[in-house]
C-alpha cells in the first residue's frame, strides 16, 4: 500500500539540517543549540519512518486478520500521520529552499585534489560565503520558528513510535496467549499418554499371566485322560439320605415347616491313581507351540496370536544379536579390544596413533638431506600417499554408520577428538619445517588429501578448523613459490 510519501523527501530534510549546521560550524559542538535539538529530531523521525515503511504490510495484515472495519480505520489513522508529517517536512522545506537555491556554486561539490565534506568545499572563501547564507536563513527563521519546526516534528515521531510500540505490544499478547494455548495442549498429551500407558500396562500384564499360568479346562462332554492300567481305588462318600429336621428339636423354633428336607448333595468321588511312567514307545511328541502340564498327558497349545508375537520376537532379536555383532567387530578392528569392555579404554586409538608415528617419521626424514639418507624422495612420497589413503579409511568408517549403544558413542567420539589432535600435529610439522619439505608433502599429498579432508571436515568443528589452518598455510607457500 502505498501511502503518498516518500522516504526520499525524508532524506532530503535531513540532509539539509546538517548542511544548515556544517555551514557555520566546524564541529557538531559548536553549533547553536536550537539547531542542534532540529537535527536530533529530524534524525528520530527518519529512523521512525524507516521502520514503519518496513513493518506497515505487518501492522495492515494484522488489522485485516481482526475484521475489515479495522482494517479501514488503520488506513485512514495511517494515512492521516503520513499527510500531517509530510505537510510539516515541506514546509521546512520550503522555507530554506530559497536560500539552498541562492548560492548553487558554493553547494556543488568540487573537482580535483580539493577535498569536500557532506558536498561542500572546505575552503575558507566557501564557508564565509555559507555563513552568510546562514544568518540570512536565522534571519528568515527567527523567534519561535525553529521551536515550531521542532515541536511539529517530535509530535510526528511520537505517533510513529506509539503506533509502532502498540504493534510490538499486541504481537507480544499474541505470541503468550499461543504458548499458553500449545500449554494447555501438550499437558493434555501428556495426560493422554500416561493413561494409554497405564492401560497398555494392564493389558500385557494379564496377556502375561494368561500366558505362564494357563487354565486347563477339559471340553464339555469329555470323560478326562484314560489310564490303560494298574489297580483303581474309588471311594464314595454320600450321605445316606434326606435329612430330617424334627419340630422341637434345638434350633428349630423359628421353622415354619413340621420338619424341613435339605436338598441330597451329589456324591463326590476321589481317585486315587498310582504313577506310573510311560515306556518308550508312548513318548509324547511336544512343538514348540504346546506345554507339558506335569505328568498327567495333557499339552497346552498357545493361541495362534500368541505364536506369531513370538515367532516376530525371534527374528527381531536375531537381527539386533547380528547388528550388535558388526557393530563390536568394528570397534574390536579399530581399537584392537579382544572382549568389548563395559567403558571405553582410556588409550589412545591404535589407527590414529599409527598414523600420528607415520607423519611424524616422514617429516623427520625430509629434514635430512637426500643424499644423506637411505630413501629417496620418491619413496616419502609414497608413503605420504600411503599416509593419505589410511586417513581416508578412517574417516569412511567414522561416516559407515551411526552409532546406536552408549558405548559406540563414546568411542566414535574418543576417534574423533584423537583424529583433530592428529591434524594439529600435521599443521604443526608444516609450520616447522622448510620449503622444500612442504613443497614434497604438498605435491605428493596433491588432490586426494582434498577429497580425504572433504569427509573429515563434517565430523567436527575442531577437524574443520585444523583442515581451514591447513588450507591456509598451503595457498601462501603456493602463492610464494
Amino acid at each position: 500500500m502505498s501511502f503518498g510519501f516518500s522516504v526520499g523527501d525524508i532524506i532530503l530534510c535531513s540532509q539539509i539540517a546538517y548542511r544548515l549546521f556544517s555551514s557555520v560550524t566546524d564541529g557538531r559542538k559548536k553549533a547553536a543549540r536550537d539547531l542542534k535539538e532540529l537535527e536530533d529530531t529530524l534524525f528520530g523521525l527518519y529512523c521512525a519512518l524507516n521502520h514503519l515503511q518496513r513493518d506497515h504490510e505487518a501492522i495492515l495484515a494484522k488489522a485485516s486478520a481482526k475484521s475489515k472495519e479495522n482494517l479501514g480505520q488503520v488506513h485512514v489513522q495511517l494515512g492521516y500521520m503520513i499527510k500531517s508529517c509530510l505537510e510539516t517536512l515541506e514546509e521546512l522545506d520550503n522555507a530554506t529552499g530559497q536560500y539552498r537555491e541562492a548560492a548553487p556554486e558554493i553547494a556543488r561539490p568540487v573537482i580535483g585534489n580539493q577535498l569536500s565534506i557532506a558536498g561542500l568545499p572546505s575552503s575558507r572563501p566557501a564557508k564565509t560565503s555559507l555563513k552568510i547564507q546562514w544568518k540570512r536563513v536565522l534571519w528568515d527563521l527567527r523567534g519561535d520558528s525553529l521551536s515550531k519546526y521542532r515541536t511539529k516534528l517530535q509530535t510526528h515521531t511520537d505517533s510513529i513510535n506509539l503506533l509502532l510500540s502498540t504493534f510490538i505490544w499486541s504481537a507480544t499478547n499474541r505470541i503468550e496467549k499461543d504458548n499458553t494455548h500449545q500449554s494447555e495442549k501438550l499437558d493434555q498429551m501428556l495426560q493422554e499418554a500416561s493413561r494409554l500407558n497405564n492401560n497398555a500396562f494392564q493389558i500385557f500384564q494379564a496377556l502375561y499371566a494368561n500366558v505362564t499360568t494357563p487354565q486347563l479346562q477339559p471340553p464339555f462332554g469329555s470323560q478326562g485322560p484314560k489310564h490303560d492300567g494298574g489297580p483303581k481305588v474309588q471311594e464314595k462318600l454320600a450321605l445316606p439320605g434326606p435329612i430330617q429336621v424334627p419340630v422341637g428339636a434345638p434350633g428349630s423354633e423359628k421353622s415354619v415347616y413340621g420338619s424341613m428336607q435339605l436338598p441330597n448333595p451329589t456324591p463326590r468321588i476321589l481317585t486315587v491313581l498310582p504313577f506310573r511312567p510311560a515306556a518308550a514307545s508312548h513318548k509324547a511328541k511336544v512343538s514348540v507351540s504346546e506345554r507339558t502340564i506335569g505328568h498327567s498327558g495333557q499339552y497346552l497349545k498357545l493361541p495362534e496370536n500368541i505364536q506369531s508375537i513370538n515367532e516376530s520376537r525371534r527374528v527381531v532379536g536375531e537381527k539386533q544379536l547380528e547388528e550388535r555383532k558388526r557393530q563390536l567387530a568394528f570397534v574390536s578392528l579399530h581399537r584392537q579390544l579382544p572382549v568389548p569392555q563395559t567403558s571405553p579404554p582410556k588409550s589412545g586409538t591404535a589407527a590414529v596413533d599409527r598414523l600420528n608415528r607415520q607423519i611424524e617419521d616422514i617429516f623427520q626424514t625430509l629434514t635430512v638431506p637426500e643424499i644423506d639418507r637411505m630413501t629417496t624422495n620418491k619413496d616419502l612420497q609414497t608413503d605420504i600417499v600411503a599416509w593419505v589413503s589410511g586417513l581416508g579409511d578412517m574417516s569412511e568408517q567414522l561416516h559407515l554408520s551411526p552409532p546406536v549403544f552408549e558405548f559406540d558413542k563414546q568411542a566414535r567420539s574418543t576417534m574423533i577428538r584423537e583424529l583433530s589432535e592428529l591434524l594439529i600435529t600435521l599443521n604443526r610439522l608444516i609450520e616447522d619445517s622448510q620449503g622444500g619439505v612442504r613443497g614434497v608433502f604438498y605435491d605428493a599429498s596433491g588432490t586426494r588429501i582434498d577429497h580425504v579432508f572433504a569427509q573429515v571436515r563434517s565430523l567436527s568443528t575442531f577437524c574443520e578448523k585444523e583442515i581451514e589452518e591447513f588450507e591456509d598455510e598451503r595457498k601462501d607457500w603456493n602463492e610464494n613459490h
